[in-house]
């Protein structure tokens, strides 16, 4: 049996080695030194995308995956396995939004592909559709997703954000209820997840981007503008411009936003820093900032010696929830525009305060301490512990429009590692939660097959970090299982409880789950972020190398048989990880990763990532730039088999940032293990069902290649349980 086992494996290969070959590219000499450090950047032309040498390289790349991927036949037989999965789940469903006594929610329809506006009265019912993105679509190959909605003031129109074909540059437009139809206008270039109305309804305030003939200056100059009903958006009226009004000061990189508050005569302007979680808040009478050019308006900063995390606001009341010593959350409640007056209704220590959505004089809070949620309604000095059918984390839709909320009931998203995501209703007058219609929620046999682990992993320097460790039941810890590590460590972000049906098919296969809470994401609230930021980036993918060695430690796996999956800013700490220890793993899917933030400058949106990571402009802060770059410290080492994937619409990491990685890699690496480059169609990560599918068959088919490749009924593509 060995034997035929063996020669299965050898023609496997035989059949594969023509499509993992290294494709070769000449190496450059660009030197630079910079703040007196020597930059080697040796594939710095891939980053001119015009380039004939580097887009026949990049498509010879996708061409080789693409062709081994189709080759790997567990490839299908998980395609397969998703399609039937895709039938038990056939509805999935935002948060609602509440507009006075009218609901509104976002509902995908795995069936068809598209989306739908629903609309509904009471808590509990399905909901009706107003309209689809089949009624957006230009032609039947169109893709088009909506990323929000924001229903006017008096409920006769709503603004719709969203983006087609996977493109990263978001469009408005409006849908008139009464007509049942969309209205001709369409706002380009917007960077609004909500429009702003005006009371009258007629009018909306929107943040505009650029676009420049510079790709890298596209955040460079953010304006604000107002659209009115049935105009051109050549002819809407600049607000707020960086280069125009001094009155409120800000700069490239930052993003404003102006909305008009619940008492219909004050504009709250916010200014977010970049990526930064803290923001800037300024009120202003709408009259002085209607009125006739020139402006002459006077802004108000709210707590200007605090550090914002967000401010909500009903009528009367301005509700702070901020951040105090980088280790305590508050929430702050004064009256509006007199922060000299206010009272302090909740402060946490032990975990940290997440999201806040204001009802009739209260507030409700989402509370997480050790990465789960509790939902509590405060009121004066009356707190109340909102009841939930299982621990998780809670998903509050913060009105941001702060339209006119009628009740004190509240919708919410919860899900659990073993349980799926539902629309839950807490009702106040009978002090129960139940769930919606709004987003069906069965009965799950699968979780009930599955284990979740919640261990604490200590650190190089002895911190504590959460490792979270998913698997079926009956599984053996022999060393042996296939495992995906999962981090990514920025911008305040935590890998949040949640529930994929569609991992079954690795949880079927024996394969471990596993996600690692390192610093730099939320998981322990503001300071967790604070230590693998800047100068404590090093924290990120230290704190994944302790978790990856406790998983081998402890038998769960071992290096033959332990992968690395990052996303985005997490190709930091993954990319740093395998720099440091390759031996430790056998494989890594960096997905549309961030892995060159030396060169911030050359990317279109590099600017606003400056507070994260560090301003390459900046003597000091481009060294921490230079200890976390991962395609400057590639060496030559036995690296693991490597597959990372870009968007060729990704305006946030462009192609050029994984290719020259890939390159490099290719380059150094000393052993004969694969560097694949798959460069997908659309922007920065998927946004149709049916290609997230596609990429999760082609992710789970090169890990199971890797992770278990001398198992015969893998190579066949058998999806029978091992």
């Amino acid at each position: 049996m060995k034997n035929i086992i063996w020669i299965l494996f050898l023609v496997y290969h035989t059949s594969v080695g023509q499509y993992i070959r290294k494709v070769s590219l000449p190496q450059g000499l660009e030197v630079d030194t910079i703040f007196g450090i020597q930059y080697n950047d040796p594939f710095r032309e891939l980053e001119n995308l015009d380039n004939p040498i580097t887009r026949t390289w990049i498509d010879q790349k996708n061409q080789q995956v693409q062709q081994l991927l189709t080759h790997l036949t567990v490839r299908q037989t998980f395609i397969e396995e998703l399609e039937q999965l895709k039938d038990s789940s056939p509805v999935r469903a935002s948060v609602p939004v509440v507009n006075g006594t009218y609901t509104y929610a976002i509902r995908y329809l795995s069936e068809t592909g598209a989306q739908q506006v629903i609309s509904f009265r009471h808590p509990l019912d399905s909901g009706t559709m107003l309209f689809s993105t089949q009624d957006i679509v230009e032609n039947d190959s169109s893709q088009y997703t909506i990323e929000s909605i924001n229903p006017s003031p008096d409920n006769k129109y709503i603004a719709v954000c969203g983006f087609a074909d996977g493109s990263d540059e978001m469009e408005i437009r409006v849908f008139d209820l009464k007509s049942g139809s969309f209205t001709p206008e369409v706002i380009n270039a917007s960077l609004s997840y909500y429009p702003y109305w005006l009371p009258n309804s007629q009018a909306f305030f929107y943040t505009q981007l650029s676009i420049p003939d510079d790709s890298t200056d596209w955040f460079d100059h953010v304006r604000v503008k107002l659209h009115r009903l049935g105009t051109l958006q050549e002819t809407d009226r600049v607000i707020l411009d960086q280069d125009r009004f001094e009155d409120l000061s800000y700069q490239g990189g930052d993003f404003p936003t102006l909305q008009v508050l619940p008492d219909s005569v004050t504009v709250r302007c916010s200014i977010a820093h970049g990526y930064s979680q803290y923001l800037s808040y300024h009120i202003a009478p709408l009259s002085s900032v209607l009125q006739s050019e020139p402006p002459t308006v006077v802004w108000k900063e709210l707590s200007p010696d605090q550090s914002i995390i967000n401010v909500l606001f009903d009528r009367d009341f301005a509700y702070q929830l901020i951040s105090d010593n980088d280790s305590v959350t508050q929430i702050i409640k004064a009256p509006l525009g007199q922060p000299d007056s206010s009272v302090i209704l909740l402060s946490e220590s032990e975990g940290y305060i997440s999201e806040l959505e204001v009802r009739e004089g209260g507030v409700y809070v989402e509370l997480v301490r050790n990465g789960i949620s509790q939902l509590l309604y405060i009121k004066d000095d009356q707190e109340l512990n909102i009841p939930l059918p299982f621990q998780g984390d809670v998903d509050l839709l913060s009105e941001a429009y702060q339209a006119k909320i009628s009740g004190q009931g509240i919708y919410f998203g919860l899900s659990g590692w073993d349980q799926e995501y539902g629309i839950y209703y807490y009702d106040p007058a009978e002090n129960k939660t139940k769930l919606t219609a709004i987003r069906p929620v069965g009965d799950n046999p699968y979780s009930k097959d599955l284990v979740v682990e919640e261990v604490m992993v200590a650190s190089y320097d002895g911190v504590l970090v959460p490792l979270t460790i998913i698997y079926k039941k009956g599984l053996k810890r022999n060393g042996r299982n296939p495992v995906i590590l999962e981090a990514y460590g920025a911008y305040g972000l935590s890998l949040e409880p949640y529930f994929d049906a569609d991992l079954l098919p690795w949880f079927n296969r024996g394969g471990i789950l596993a996600k690692a809470h390192v610093r730099g994401g939320g998981e322990k609230g503001t300071s967790w972020h604070s230590q693998g930021r800047k100068a404590q980036k090093q924290n990120s993918w230290k704190d994944l190398l302790a978790c990856s060695e406790y998983l081998i430690k402890q038998g769960y796996t071992s290096p033959g048989h332990l992968g690395l999956n990052g996303n985005s800013a997490g190709g930091i700490a993954i990319g740093m990880a395998l720099n440091e220890q390759p031996d430790l793993f056998k494989a890594a899917v960096l997905e549309y990763p961030f892995l060159n933030p030396t060169r911030l400058v050359a990317s279109s949106d590099g600017i606003v990532h400056y507070e994260e990571f560090g301003n390459p402009e900046d003597s000091i802060e481009f060294g921490y730039l230079c200890q976390m770059d991962p395609y400057l410290h590639l060496t030559e080492k036995n690296y693991p088999a490597i597959m990372l994937t870009a968007g060729e619409k990704d305006t946030r990491v462009e192609v050029w940032e994984p290719a020259k990685y890939a390159a490099k890699m290719e380059a150094v690496r000393l052993n004969d293990a694969v560097t694949l480059l798959r460069v997908y169609s659309g922007g920065h990560g998927v946004v149709d069902e049916t290609a997230y599918r596609q990429q999760l068959a082609d992710k789970f088919a090169f890990f199971l290649w890797q992770l278990q490749s001398t198992d015969s009924r893998i190579l066949q593509g058998n999806s029978s349980n091992h």
